[in-house]
């Protein structure tokens, strides 16, 4: 891996560190490379552990990701909100975190309560000739859609 502009150790400079360390002891390296004692025995410490090997640059890559959910467990999550269960309770029957089912209930599009509920259909009226709702008298100059006021 390549280090930053800004980093004060490249990893020669770290074997030069450990180098002092051995030397001129862990404090006056460290002031001397312009780094901390904590980070000098950091990188001590990663020498000791790996040799020069130890001081190459790590991957920032997390050592774990989050869990899979099993199809099985997918299943009773989907099943626990379609019979309307809160978030919360279901983390807590499944023993997973309330992110984790948060997050599978929004990849199956039912994180919102609201989403179970069947949609209303839309109430249309047909009739049998276009406006035949309205009346139209000859003494009228217009239709008037409110038989009252005839």
């Amino acid at each position: 891996m390549n280090s930053h502009k800004n980093a004060r150790l490249t990893l020669e400079g770290r074997k030069l560190l450990v180098e002092r360390i051995a030397g001129m002891g862990l404090i006056p390296a460290a002031e001397a490379a312009g780094i901390s004692p904590r980070t000098a025995r950091k990188w001590l410490k990663r020498f000791l552990e790996g040799g020069v090997r130890g001081l190459h640059d790590r991957s920032s890559r997390p050592a774990r990701t989050r869990t899979n959910l099993d199809a099985a467990l997918r299943e009773r999550i989907e099943q626990l909100r379609r019979s309307r269960m809160p978030m919360r309770r279901i983390a807590t029957i499944v023993g997973r975190s309330v992110s984790t089912v948060s997050r599978l209930l929004a990849c199956l599009g039912l994180s919102s309560l609201k989403a179970l509920d069947p949609i209303a259909p839309i109430v249309r009226y047909e009739r049998e000739r276009p406006a035949s709702c309205c009346i139209s008298t000859q003494r009228s100059s217009g239709a008037s859609c409110n038989p009252a006021t005839e």
